[in-house]
Formats: structure tokens, sequence, C-alpha cells
């Protein structure tokens, strides 16, 4: 894995007037590249989940990728196989389909989506009541070989793609008529080079949607001329998980958070990005919440607003960020209303803008430095807890290399059938003791009669949308037990998989759905990213813990979503939902920092419940809550003595929803 410049149209050609700290040298896309191949017994014709446009299966055609042939209609076969798969049961036979794009540059006429109507699977027909929610496909994963060299391309002059006012989407992840899709889990974007070409003024890059396990890392959109009304376009709940390391270049907008109706559920998170010379602003945000971290915007040759905050109920965090405007522009952060917006803002630059931050009938914010800004006063029960937030250590998530096919052991060479009915531990065991440092599930469902413990030469675990099943539920998932000075990565599971971890050895968690459990006594850091249905029992974050976790999501619907018990956690970006179910119950000296989420409170009739649970520890908290029922208390306990803040005294996000609530920043101070 290395680190390269994704495109000359990206470099920054900025010369700062000003000294930026030291930790916003990092700002921006970190230009990660990576040579993703498989092994040739992943391919679906050979019975895995991997779906090779070059080399498709029977029936479908196939692309070349030479940057000559149109395959428009060889990549919209690939998206007929996903169509149908998810049509045939979309929790068995899609649940682990990946469309890969091997090294080359795909010329396309047109969009890149499936054919025909909207897409439902047999359990979701539509009716009177859901015309206008319909489901469509979920689990659509897109995968490059490598970022710099698999190319998407559009070819100049397209006749779809020439009027601004009737746009139209490059690559979709969504049908044009879908408004809301209620699940659409587990979406992956990684590795590619998204180019609309020139001549294409109505084009949109990427209009992208994903719930919980939602994944887009290793991304570049441009625009061949700079022109196209938007590059990364999320018009659709739910939208979550966090967006890492991608550039978009040119386009109105490089990211538009919007809604094409009221949908709910819209929290996405976005870390080392850089977007160039947009026309109208680096990103907009209509809809829900939404956290940026390490964002560079260089919009000193278009004159664009670096963001633009627009909708009603909106709640940006902002941090680590530097904000290059053309010199005079009046404004690099702009919010369009005088209340129901919040702004959380930390440790950004300016070079170039006239001011930092401008809002309705308040007093411009100056730059060139925000070391802190909250638009609304922060919520403080504890009378000596001091006015800011904590500022925990931030950690990047370990680099993990990724390894030659020869470098991969397949757990079906070593006797597993895959079949979800034979017990294949002792074959799943094997393959960890093979040597090799990857081990991949091509099957999609696996049967274990116990954990399978993973030894210190194991470095990627591939699940490649595999779900276990278990004899009982404390056998299912995997045991580390040995050290290593070498991190481990568990990615892309599809169904409940959880980790035990005896060691110090650091883990990161990406794309998961199950749970993390600590028994180690020595110090261990853990990273999480974009996972699932983790964090609510008493052994998520105990005191030897450190946790930095992106992209969160529980649906609990019992207990708190996530407890911290005497660790140390950092969010960024998360989402909860059901109810009576506080977000996060922190104790026993925990030290808990969030920045930014959506608590769902989805069934009404819940009452006024316990949000933020505080028992002699310490948190810092800026999120908000969506749906309708009524939910927002905060409860802080000292020492025995209880104290509440009530949901009416937090500021409503918006007129026509009273009960949604912000919470600007929840500060408690040390126990």
């Amino acid at each position: 894995m290395k680190r390269t410049a994704t495109t000359r149209i990206l470099t920054l050609a900025v010369s700062w007037a000003l000294t930026l700290p030291s930790a916003l040298f990092a700002a921006g896309d970190r230009g990660i590249d990576v040579d993703q191949r498989y092994p040739d017994d992943t391919l679906v014709q050979n019975g895995g989940p991997i779906y090779d446009v070059t080399r498709p299966p029977q029936g479908s055609r196939a692309a070349k990728g030479d940057g000559v042939t149109d395959d428009t209609e060889a990549l919209r076969d690939a998206f007929d196989f996903l169509k149908k798969r998810h049509q045939e049961g979309f929790m068995t036979g899609a649940g682990n389909l990946h469309l890969y794009l091997p090294n080359g540059t795909y010329l396309v006429s047109g969009p890149v989506f499936y054919r025909g109507d909207v897409a439902l699977d047999r359990g979701n027909r539509p009716n009177a009541e859901n015309q206008d929610r319909r489901h469509d496909i979920l689990r659509v994963r897109i995968i490059g070989q490598s970022r710099a060299k698999t190319v998407l391309r559009l070819a100049d002059k397209a006749p779809e793609f020439n009027d601004p006012a009737k746009p139209q989407v490059l690559l979709s992840y969504q049908h044009p008529k879908t408004t809301f899709n209620k699940g659409p889990g587990h979406n992956i974007l990684r590795n590619l080079t998204i180019n609309t070409g020139s001549g294409n003024p109505g084009a949109i890059g990427v209009r992208f949607q994903g719930a919980r396990r939602t994944d887009l890392r290793n991304v570049t959109i441009l625009s061949g001329d700079g022109a196209g009304v938007c590059g990364l376009w999320m018009p659709s709940g739910p939208m979550q998980g966090c967006s890492i390391d991608f550039s978009i270049g040119g386009f109105d907008y490089g990211i538009h958070v919007t809604k094409l109706n009221e949908a709910p559920e819209i929290s996405p998170g976005f870390e080392h990005c850089t977007l160039v010379g947009q026309k109208k602003a680096a990103i907009r945000i209509d809809n829900g919440g939404t956290s940026i971290r390490r964002l560079r915007s260089d919009q000193t040759q278009t004159g664009a607003t670096a963001l633009e905050i627009a909708g009603d109920g909106v709640q940006v965090v902002l941090i680590e960020s530097a904000l290059a405007g053309k010199k005079g522009i009046p404004s690099a952060i702009v919010l369009t209303q005088k209340d129901q917006q919040c702004v959380f803002v930390r440790d950004v630059v300016l070079g170039g803008y006239t001011v930092a931050i401008q809002q309705p009938e308040r007093q411009p914010v100056p730059g060139p430095q925000i070391a802190e800004y909250l638009n609304y006063a922060p919520i403080i029960i504890n009378t000596g807890a001091p006015p800011r937030s904590m500022r925990l250590e931030v950690k990047e998530t370990p680099i993990v290399p990724v390894f030659p096919p020869q470098q991969w052991a397949n757990v079906n060479s070593f006797g597993a059938k895959g079949d979800g009915e034979t017990d294949d531990f002792e074959a799943i065991q094997k393959a960890f003791l093979s040597g090799k440092p990857v081990v991949y599930f091509p099957s999609a469902t696996y049967k274990t009669g116990d954990r399978i413990r993973v030894p210190a030469g194991v470095q990627r675990i591939e699940l490649l949308g595999t779900t276990f099943r278990y004899e009982h539920p404390h056998n299912r998932g995997f045991s580390i037990g040995e050290n290593s000075q070498q991190p481990i990565l568990i990615t892309d599971s599809d169904g409940h998989i959880s980790t035990w971890l005896h060691t110090s050895r650091t883990v990161v968690y990406r794309n998961m759905t199950g749970s993390l459990w600590t028994g180690a006594r020595a110090p261990v850091e853990t990273f999480i990213e974009n996972c699932s249905q983790l964090g609510n029992h008493q052994s998520f974050c105990i005191s030897v813990q450190k946790i930095w976790g992106r992209g969160l999501n529980n649906d609990s619907g019992a207990g708190s979503c996530f407890i911290s018990n005497g660790g140390t956690l950092w969010v960024f970006n998360f989402k909860t939902e059901h109810h009576e179910c506080p977000a996060f119950e922190v104790k026993q000296g925990s030290r808990v920092e969030v920045l930014g989420g959506c608590a769902n409170a989805a069934q009404s009739g819940i009452g006024f419940s316990p949000m933020i649970v505080l028992r002699d520890a310490e948190a810092s908290i800026t999120m908000f809550t969506d749906h309708s029922a009524a939910f927002g208390n905060i409860t802080e306990e000292r020492k025995g003595k209880l104290q509440t803040l009530r949901h009416k005294e937090l500021p409503r996000r918006m007129t026509a929803q009273p009960n949604l609530v912000f919470v600007p920043l929840y500060i408690s101070g040390k126990p």
C-alpha cells in the first residue's frame, strides 16, 4: 500500500500566508493507493463472491477496460446480475457479491446502473402505503484494483449529460425513482477514479447511499473540464458511514448532502478529503448532520464557498481542516438561517476568505484561525466543567498491507464446506495456522462450533461478505490471544461475527457486524470503522482500552447502545436507533468524546428517556436526534448525586418537528 498524488488537477497550488498548526499538515486526502487483487477461486463462476467485470460469469458481457471500447452495456450486465441476486433473496445469494474492476480505463457513454424499474426483493413488494418509500438494492460493493489505474470514464459530450437542469448520474447506488431505501446496508466504493469527461455540464459523478457498514475510501472523482453538477451526491436516506481518503475536482458542488424528500437518518462522516475547484461550494449540506475532519478545500481559482449549510435542522461538525478561498470572497462557511442550524468548528485555518463563518443576525466569526467555535451555548450540568470540548487524542487508523493473491489462504482449500450446515471449525483453524498473512472466506455462510484462534502471523481476515452460524452464541467468531507488533484487520462481514481480545494487539475492525469483547489486561488500542451492532455490553471499552470509532452504528433495542466502562472512547459520527435506549452510557472514570452523529427514536410513545447517561466519568458530546418520538434527557451522576437535563431544555432542531433536538456540545467536566 502506498501514498501517491491522486492527480495533477488536485495538487493544491496554494501558498499559505499563515502558519498551519502541525496537526493540520495531514489535512486532506492522503493519496493512499493499493493493488487489490483476488485469487481466481474467489470468482463467481468458481463459487466465490467476486464478479470480475472483465471475466464475468456466463451470460454477461465482458468489459474491455481499454479506454476505447464502450463498456456501458457490460457494466450494466454486472449491475443486472446484482439485481437478480437481490431479487432472488438479498440476505443470501447477494449477501457476499462484489463487483470488481481490474486496472484499466472503462469508457462509458451512459449511466452505469441496472436496467428497468426499482429492484424489490421477494419480501418487499410495493403497496399503496410504500410506493414512495420502496426498497432498492443493497450490498452494492464496487471495488477497483487500484485508485490510480482503475478509471471509470464518461465519454466527452455524452448526450444524456448535457443539461444541468436535468442532471444525470454516472455511477448510481440507487434507482432514480428511489427516495428512501429502508435498509441499504454494506454499500462499498473503493480504489478507483471516476472521471465525468469534458463537455458534460449535467453530470453527477456518483450517487452514493448506504446505511450501516457503508464504506467509501481511496476514491477520486473528477470533471475533465471542471463542469458538472456534483461530484458526490447523497440525496436519500438512510445515509451513514464515514468516507475516508477521497478527492473531488471540479463541479458546482464537490459534495452535496441533500434530500429528495423529508427522509430521516442522514448522518455521514467525511475524513481526509480534498476538494478543489468547485464553482458554488466545496460542500453543501441540506439535510441531517455531517461530521468532517481533515478537509482541505482549495477554492482559490473559482471563488466558491468551502461549506454551505442550507437546510432546516442541519448539524455540522468541522475539525482539523484547512480552507483556502479566493481573495475577497466573503465567507468560508455560510449558514443560511439565523437558528435551527448547529455548527461546531475546531482547529480550522483559512486563507483568502474575508471572514470564517457567516450566519444571519449574528456577528461574523473572523479568521484566519478558529480554535473552537459553537453557535449555541454549551450544555453544562456540572457548573465546574470548562466551557470547551475535551480534545481527546486522535490517532489515525493503522494502514494494514494488501498482500498478493498467493499469500491468501482459502478456508475452503483446507476442507471447509461453507454450506451453513457442516461444522467447519477444524478446517478454518487449519487455514489460520497455514502461515499465510491473509485468510479469506469465499462462501456465503460458515458454521463453527468454537471460536477461531487467530495466530500472530495473520494480518488480514477477509470475510468478503460471509456470515457465520454457531452452535452456541459465545462461540461466534475470533479469539485474538497471541500478541504481535503488527496490527490485524478484520473486515467485511455480512452477519454477526464477534471478536474476543485477550492481548494488547492492535485491531482494526472495518465494515463488520458484531461485538468486540475485551479481556486483555495490558493496554490495548482498537480502531473501528463503519461497524454495526457493537458496543452495548460491559466489556466494550474497559479501563485498559482506547477505542477510536468512525461511523459507528447500533440499533440495540434494549440497554445502552455504546457503553464505556472505564476506558477511553473517541467517536467520529454515529447512529443509534429504536427505543428506551441511551445512545451513550459513560461510567467508571471513562473519558468519552463524540463528534457528531444521530440518535434515532424510531418508535413513538417512548416518553422522555435518557439519551446520555453519565456516572462518575468525563464526556464531551455533540449530536442530534431524529425521527418523531420525544427523546433526549441527559442524566449526570456524581458521587451518588443525580442531576437531569430535560429534553425541553435542549435547542429545537426544526419547528415542524418540536421533539427533535440538538445537543450542540454537552460537557460534563472531570468526575
